[in-house]
């Protein structure tokens, strides 16, 4: 079991150059949920003085510019920074790259965060040594629940689909990846290990990403060690578009192919295609279409599509360059 150092809550690696925290938010046309992102990181009780803010503005056309710049008053350090290539990882890796952090945490910019967020990321941390935390993050439900699938129990399918990730109130070592919007990486390990895959990289509004799953597996399989944090909550409302099932289906393709994408491991296959996706896509098929319910068959249904989103990714991952980007290169991101 992961033990907590004896040591007290020194800042590992202080030095004059750094601050504690750097609060990493990349946004695209929801200037009026930033608001409520911004409003919440300025009532966090961590000192002001200890963090940063940046706010890095995908491309947007409504009102995030002004948004962000009526917000600079309220914080000691504050950065505006456009970045015109869309995509998320564009958005992180810009921010990153104008950063004075020991600790970027990345927040999405729906997301509210509980006031002890950025005490909690920073104590483990501390007491860890480690190279990234992931975060609670708990749905707050502005809609109905869905009748169409399952949000708990054998027949789940909403965790991802959701933004929710909760692995109990105990700190340790995570057992699955993190999601972006609670995810929080020290600038030694963006150094050495380095930014955000561009080619994973959620579009605007579009379902697709894997950014931050490619980082956790990345970091893991280079031996990093990575946390989590239970009293580090995030608040992420749930989108009412997510609870039909033709969402359901793209965001578990999608999720398919990022899996299919990152894995490194090699397998008997046809076409660059394991024959166990197959043999899987073929088991959810039928399953699909046989008894048990809706919420079964809908949780195969989902299945299936990321069955299928695998294969493609598998198919399609030698043709992508994975190259991650360096925090120290002056080499823009391709």
């Amino acid at each position: 079991m992961l033990q907590r150092n004896n040591r007290s809550l020194t800042y590992l690696g202080w030095n004059n150059n750094l601050m504690r925290v750097t609060v990493c938010i990349g946004t695209y046309n929801r200037s009026d949920l930033l608001a409520r992102t911004l409003e919440s990181v300025r009532n966090a009780d961590f000192p002001q003085e200890q963090y940063e803010v940046i706010v890095t503005d995908n491309n947007s056309t409504d009102a995030t510019r002004e948004v962000a710049e009526s917000a600079r008053h309220k914080f000691a350090a504050f950065t505006y920074l456009f970045e015109k290539r869309q995509g998320l990882s564009y958005a992180r890796n810009t921010s990153i790259r104008s950063s004075h952090g020991e600790i970027l945490c990345f927040l999405d910019d729906d997301t509210t965060i509980d006031p002890n967020y950025f005490n909690a990321v920073s104590d483990v941390f501390s007491h860890y040594d480690c190279a990234g935390v992931g975060a609670r993050i708990v749905p707050e439900w502005n809609c109905s629940k869905p009748d169409c699938f399952a949000t708990s129990g054998p027949y789940n399918v909403a965790d991802g689909l959701l933004v929710r990730f909760d692995e109990g109130d105990r700190e340790g070592e995570l057992q699955h990846s993190w999601f972006g919007a609670g995810m929080s990486i020290s600038r030694a390990a963006l150094e050495k290990h380095g930014l955000f895959t561009v080619h994973l990289s959620r579009t605007g509004r579009n379902v697709g990403g894997g950014e931050d799953s490619d980082m956790f597996f990345r970091l893991r399989e280079a031996g990093e060690r990575l946390c989590y944090a239970p009293k580090a909550i995030v608040f992420h409302p749930v989108d009412p578009e997510r609870l039909s099932m033709a969402f359901v289906r793209k965001w578990y393709f999608e999720r398919g192919k990022t899996i299919g994408m990152i894995d490194t491991q090699h397998y008997p296959s046809f076409s660059q295609i394991p024959y166990w996706t197959i043999r899987a896509a073929l088991n959810h098929a039928v399953q699909s279409l046989g008894t048990g319910g809706a919420w079964k068959r809908a949780f195969h249904q989902a299945h299936l599509w990321e069955t299928c989103g695998q294969m493609y990714g598998y198919h399609q991952r030698d043709r992508q360059d994975m190259t991650a980007p360096q925090l120290k290169s002056e080499d823009t991101d391709t």
